[in-house]
């Protein structure tokens, strides 16, 4: 029962991908499907599953909403650091200079399992009430920032298409 939630996340991460321009660019939809190529945009294909994943699980096995929302925090961050880090390793760090797309889906799939497993591994756990509200203020400046940087981003590599 527990990869069925991590698949269902996959699934929804690569069919937001694709979502945003056939549905007419909707502005409300900005803040959870990515709108452009750059690597924060592509950091909301994994957010929003993973969050609704954990969600998902937590509420299945009777956890707490402290344990519940740890684990979407842990999850969620530990994807943005997955990604942002394999995708500057191997253009930068590396020297490739460019995203290459067979890459970027291989680390789609191993950034979306090991947080996953990550995310499990926090949920099987009890969690403090503090903790239980620090997480649970994380993923709402997350999810603020995914909307708000959508209209108006900084000049960084970032949020430029293709990252650099």
């Amino acid at each position: 029962m527990l990869w069925k939630p991590l698949i269902a996340a996959w699934i929804c991460g690569v069919a937001m991908h694709f979502l945003y321009r056939p549905l007419g660019r909707p502005r409300l939809l900005r803040a959870f499907f990515p709108v452009s190529e750059n690597v924060w945009e592509h950091f909301k294909m994994a957010f929003w599953p993973l969050c609704g994943a954990m969600a998902f699980v937590g509420v299945q096995m009777g956890r707490p909403w402290t344990s519940i929302s740890a684990a979407a925090a842990a999850a969620a961050g530990f994807a943005m650091l997955m990604m942002f880090g394999i995708f500057y390793t191997y253009t930068a760090g590396l020297g490739v200079g460019k995203n290459l797309l067979w890459v970027d889906i291989a680390s789609f799939a191993a950034v979306m399992a090991c947080s996953y497993l990550a995310g499990l591994r926090v949920l099987s756990r009890s969690v403090t009430a503090l903790c239980g509200w620090g997480s649970a203020a994380l993923l709402l400046l997350l999810a603020v920032l995914l909307h708000r940087l959508s209209f108006d981003h900084p000049d960084l590599p970032i949020f430029r298409e293709g990252g650099f």
